[in-house]
């Protein structure tokens, strides 16, 4: 089995807010059998003010157990800083953008949006990452 990233277009992003974040896709291809795989990795980083990291792992676990079961959803790891509970890390590997985007459309997402937004004291910083290698990885 090899992996082989080919694919890096540009995408816009739903908003979180009112403003539109900007990110990049990067395509990654497993091919295994003469069967191919897309891949579509995300890592976000959540700041709260103070005090209310708990409270965003609260909303975000209650997100967990609706996206994280989805089809097309491979991981989804809700990270707390050990030093700053007010840092938060979701990592997510998908099937492809278009899984990732379907499970931004639910309405459990929406309401975890609204609900995690006035907790924030910085906009998510979003990465898309190149998923290379990892047990796990299909």
């Amino acid at each position: 089995m090899g992996a082989l990233c080919l694919v890096s277009i540009p995408y816009f992003n739903a908003s979180f807010t009112k403003t539109r974040l900007r990110g990049v896709i990067i395509v990654c291809h497993s091919v295994a059998n003469n069967q191919t795989m897309e891949h579509y990795t995300l890592q976000t980083r959540f700041v709260t003010t103070e005090s209310k990291g708990n409270n965003l792992l609260n909303i975000l676990t209650r997100l967990y157990n609706k996206i994280a079961y989805l089809h097309g959803c491979h991981l989804y790891i809700i990270n707390q800083d050990a030093e700053n509970s007010d840092h938060i890390l979701v990592t997510e590997l998908w099937d492809s953008p278009e899984s990732h985007q379907q499970s931004q459309s639910l309405h459990d997402f929406q309401e975890a949006i609204s609900q995690a937004t006035p907790l924030l004291a910085i906009e998510p910083e979003r990465r898309v990452l190149k998923a290379v290698a990892g047990k796990g990885l299909l």
